[in-house]
């Protein structure tokens, strides 16, 4: 027996937060308090934080090193939570919830469809749809931002996905998808912590949730097989569900009608909702910091004049791409996520029991101060000088699963912040801070806000 292999079987489980205080992991049904239990946990406990929660070891990670242990190093050791079983139940076996070895073969048959040339193709998508969303706004105009975010990023969405097919397909899509996604979310912080046979005794109880969700999913599955039957017979559109008709894989299999159905419900939920959500913070907190609001306003005009962007201008926008970047900082897609241990192992230094859950929270993560000083305060110039370590920043995951749109997703962040800001501000009507309302950091409240023009000659406050 080696000295390591002692030191690691006497090492004790790590401290952390006594049996009342678990009870706050819940937060009283505010996923809000949720993280914040964590972040506070973490930066007590940390880097690596234990406590049983329903009868399980749960670990919370606040190290890139131990992250990148669990999605990279020990990678096999581990399985998807149960988080990721349940929404396999709302957009099927896909390239975001299948297991290995098929995940593999999913994203290597994808893969084409997000390369370089191919994201050329959806920039011009994304710098279009965003020129007619900021069209379609008047000085004075009070909006709802995350309404008019969702239905921009749903526009280029349904586009890069069914090209002429858009419209009614992919509104009906996202209106079954989010019913589907209200049921799961309800679960809240549960979602990542319950045993994996949990969602399946949940789906057979006589709920009425259970019911809508049923109907959502019939919903989703008829509207993607009807478009999919659409493309077969006529597949002359150079867009993503083309390329995905024509994939194979190294065996030349290629996608049936039921995997290329859940393919596209995952696309088209991950491609507009979390975006949409990224696009509405970005609003709200530059409303808040004019000093940042005018850094950005400066660089558009010095990069753009005149002209709207295009997708080659995200390159030369680096104060932009910055903005964007802080803000998934603050509000990263995924609040957090978990893997189960399949085997006995070790992390740290501590002894993992199989069966245990291991949590990693971006959200967390995003909010220690070695990596990000004053974590809680909007700064964009902290991704204009040197990096940190690659797993203390994952918006969009890392290892293996790393999310496959990360370049699209960045992409149409950019266009859209450079497109809106070159001509327009958004004022807040409310002072009051808007909190976080779901898993996926959706606003707990509408944001509403007054359009107003760029023009210091416009009086925003008695606009409208």
């Amino acid at each position: 027996m080696t000295h390591r292999q002692f030191r690691t079987r006497r090492k004790r489980i790590p401290p952390g937060p006594r049996g009342w205080e678990v009870t706050q992991f819940f937060g009283n049904g505010d996923f809000a308090k949720t993280l914040d239990f964590l972040t506070r946990q973490a930066r007590e406990h940390g880097p690596i934080l234990s406590f049983r929660l329903l009868g399980r070891r749960m670990y919370v990670l606040d190290d890139p090193a131990l992250v990148r242990d669990v999605l990279v190093v020990k990678q096999h050791a581990f399985a998807r939570a149960t988080g990721a079983a349940l929404l396999r139940e709302i957009v099927g076996t896909s390239v975001l919830t299948a297991e290995e070895p098929l995940h593999r073969a999913r994203r290597r048959m994808l893969q084409p469809a997000f390369g370089r040339a191919q994201l050329a193709t959806y920039g011009a998508v994304m710098a279009e749809e965003a020129r007619i969303a900021r069209d379609a706004l008047a000085p004075g105009d009070v909006v709802d931002v995350g309404d008019a975010m969702t239905r921009l990023t749903l526009a280029v969405t349904g586009r890069t996905l069914f090209g002429a097919d858009v419209g009614e397909h992919a509104t009906a899509m996202s209106a079954a998808l989010a019913r589907a996604m209200a049921d799961v979310s309800r679960l809240g912080p549960l979602l990542e912590v319950l045993p994996p046979w949990a969602g399946a005794v949940r789906r057979r109880l006589p709920l009425p949730s259970n019911r809508t969700f049923a109907r959502a999913r019939r919903e989703l599955g008829a509207i993607v097989a009807s478009v999919v039957a659409r493309r077969r017979a006529d597949e002359r559109e150079n867009d993503l569900l083309a390329l995905a008709l024509a994939a194979r894989d190294d065996d030349g299999s290629r996608f049936d009608d039921r995997a290329l159905a859940d393919e596209l419900a995952t696309l088209l939920l991950a491609g507009h909702e979390t975006t949409a959500t990224a696009l509405c913070w970005t609003w709200y907190v530059l409303a808040s910091h004019p000093r940042v609001e005018a850094a950005l306003h400066a660089e558009l005009d010095a990069v753009l004049g005149a002209r709207d962007p295009e997708p080659d201008d995200v390159a030369r926008l680096p104060y932009t791409s910055a903005v964007f970047a802080e803000t998934l900082r603050l509000y990263p897609s995924a609040s957090a996520f978990g893997r189960r241990a399949l085997e006995r192992c070790e992390l740290g230094g501590y002894t993992i029991e199989a069966g245990a859950c291991i949590v990693i929270s971006p959200y967390v993560i995003h909010r220690n101060p070695r990596y990000f000083p004053e974590p809680e305060t909007f700064r964009p110039e902290r991704f204009l000088g040197e990096g940190r370590p690659e797993f203390a920043y994952l918006p969009f995951g890392g290892g293996a699963r790393r999310c496959i749109g990360e370049a699209f997703a960045r992409m149409e962040g950019v266009l859209a912040i450079a497109t809106l800001a070159r001509r327009l501000r958004f004022e807040r009507l409310d002072p009051l801070p808007v909190a976080i309302g779901t898993a996926t950091l959706r606003p707990a409240r509408p944001i509403r806000v007054r359009v107003c023009e760029r023009s210091p000659r416009v009086d925003c406050s008695s606009a409208g």
